[in-house]
């Protein structure tokens, strides 16, 4: 809708509010969310999802390609996994590659080009992973073996929310090393982290009749600023995401460290080790820890499903064995053509 002009640009209104300015918003998700340099969604918080390992596993770096993904996994243990060790082919599909799928289609001229190495090194990739994932344990021993293979670096790679500042040390619990927020690897090894818009979500139409009007409904999303008492019981009390605006996100920030309400979970709500509570967590590196996060987040979370499910079709009798490669790559050329052409 942007692209074909349908919606207002709304730069310029954020940059001419008296109560905003360009220094007035945290600019990252606003930056991740532009449409050829134009920015047409309105929203007032966001959270971030990523992959998050142990610093002493996948190194201090906040981007990585899928070879590189690979490499790293090749030096580790036998018996090691890249995510959980219940995780199927259909998870590290949707959790891993379904963001990638971009690189595979051109959507000005309509053209796909799945027939080529790059893609055949994901199927082999996800062919790595079990179709389905049977065990006899419980779900409280399954959540203790995730645990254990954390602790005892047998697993590469969490999927981790990012919101506040008391989620780098809780993060930091589940290795017991520091939390690396490496992201989603990419084609290029960029960055590879995503901002997930929360909360309302507005757009302003190109031939909007009272434009100024229109601001005025939509800017709250943006103006409103907490008292220091509602930041003290939003983060005490409340699940905060990230803030646009950055008066509350700076409030926001230095109200977690001293927020004595914090506890440390390992995987999928299991204490440990001896039920650590961390809060008040007090060192302001946390903060400079989270907020490299946030300035290194470049994309939006906002996935072509339609795209995904078709190539998880279309792959879904190669791996059963009952179609060859080529014919696969055929009938996704075919068929994402098609969606491609419906969407142009």
């Amino acid at each position: 809708m942007a692209q074909k002009g349908y919606l207002e640009n709304l730069w310029p209104y954020i940059e001419n509010d008296p109560d905003l300015g360009l220094d007035g918003v945290l600019l990252p998700p606003l930056k991740a969310s532009e449409t050829s340099g134009g920015l047409y969604l309105l929203f007032g918080e966001v959270a971030i999802t990523t992959l998050m390992g142990a610093e002493h596993i996948v190194g201090n770096r906040s981007g990585w390609t899928l070879d590189e993904l690979l490499a790293t996994y090749s030096s580790m243990p036998p018996e090691s996994t890249i995510l959980r060790y219940n995780n199927t082919r259909s998870d590290a599909f949707f959790r891993l590659l379904s963001a990638q799928l971009d690189q595979f289609v051109d959507w000005n001229t309509g053209e796909t080009s799945f027939g080529c190495e790059k893609f055949y090194e994901l199927v082999a990739f996800l062919e790595t992973f079990p179709e389905k994932f049977e065990t006899s344990l419980t779900r409280q021993q399954r959540y203790e073996e995730c645990a254990r293979q954390m602790l005892e670096g047998e697993q590469m790679l969490e999927i981790a929310y990012v919101s506040m500042v008391p989620d780098i040390p809780r993060n930091d619990t589940f290795f017991m090393d520091r939390s690396i927020y490496i992201g989603y690897p990419t084609v290029d090894g960029s960055l590879g982290s995503m901002f997930t818009l929360h909360g309302d979500i507005l757009s302003m139409s190109a031939n909007c009749q009272n434009k100024e009007a229109a601001w005025e409904f939509m800017r709250p999303i943006l103006t409103q600023v907490y008292t220091p008492e509602e930041v003290t019981y939003k983060h005490q009390y409340v699940l905060m995401n990230i803030p646009i605006n950055l008066k509350n996100y700076h409030a926001g920030n230095e109200a977690d460290l001293h927020n004595p309400h914090i506890y440390t979970y390992g995987p999928s709500g299991v204490y440990y080790p001896d039920d650590v509570q961390l809060g008040p967590i007090e060192d302001p590196e946390y903060i400079t820890r989270f907020d490299e996060v946030v300035q290194n987040t470049t994309q939006i979370y906002w996935p072509d499903d339609e795209l995904a499910n078709i190539v998880w079709e279309c792959l879904g009798p190669y791996f059963a064995g009952d179609r060859t490669m080529e014919d696969t790559v055929r009938m996704l050329d075919s068929r994402v053509g098609l969606y491609v052409s419906e969407m142009r």
